[in-house]
């Protein structure tokens, strides 16, 4: 008994205690230094399930989550009077007679000209089922083929700008619609398609064929 008391006193006496192995007990740690840092560790591993209160001083209810962040950017673009536009996942693709139906709600498919400046819009990257590119940043994908409307009357087999698969009620092979893209490469806007100038922007406008499932450019209602 007096060796152990002896051993537990050489240890509360002693300022530093350091052991070879892992130490595991069945109750809490607690430290009660009054000042300074309680803990201190050597590796920059993550430690799992460690739920801490706050970061570097800053509580855990003042950090927006992403679905904060994502209202207050939508905020913020309505505030200046922009609608938000953006062109579905290619995940998912839509015949001619099923783009009516692509985009989410609160959007609805596009007119061509209702997208044809896309400096006066915004690119509604939060929306579920809008498609980025690795280098979108806050702006459209280039190179993706979507469905467009095209404020004309019911075509099927006429040239882009007009082709609208019948106002998209057709999904027939031999009938087609038109479908709009950015541009791939800068230094060639028309890439074998159409080149469209309005009010100084870039689309390349080409026809498909209404079976063909393909995206489909959304704007805001």
């Amino acid at each position: 008994m007096r060796q152990v008391l002896s051993v537990l006193l050489g240890i509360l006496m002693v300022p530093t205690v350091c052991f070879a192995g892992d130490i595991q007990t069945d109750g809490k740690l607690k430290s009660t230094l009054p000042s300074g840092a309680p803990l201190e560790v050597a590796s920059a591993d993550m430690v799992v399930n460690l739920n801490a209160d706050k970061v570097d001083g800053i509580h855990g209810t003042d950090i927006y989550t992403k679905a904060e962040v994502d209202a207050l950017v939508a905020a913020a673009t309505a505030s200046l009077g922009r609608k938000r536009f953006y062109v579905t996942d290619p995940g998912v693709l839509y015949a001619g007679d099923s783009a009516l139906n692509a985009c989410a709600s609160g959007f609805h498919m596009a007119n061509f000209y209702e997208m044809s400046d896309p400096s006066s819009l915004t690119y509604a990257y939060d929306v579920s089922n809008a498609w980025t590119r690795a280098d979108s940043g806050m702006g459209p994908p280039t190179c993706a083929e979507g469905w467009v409307r095209t404020g004309f009357d019911s075509a099927t087999d006429d040239v882009p700008g007009r082709l609208n698969c019948g106002v998209w009620t057709s999904s027939e092979q031999d009938h087609a619609g038109t479908i709009v893209k950015l541009p791939c490469n800068f230094m060639n806007p028309t890439e074998s398609g159409t080149y469209i100038d309005i009010k100084e922007t870039v689309w390349v406008t080409l026809h498909e064929w209404c079976a063909t499932g393909k995206q489909v450019w959304c704007v805001e209602d």
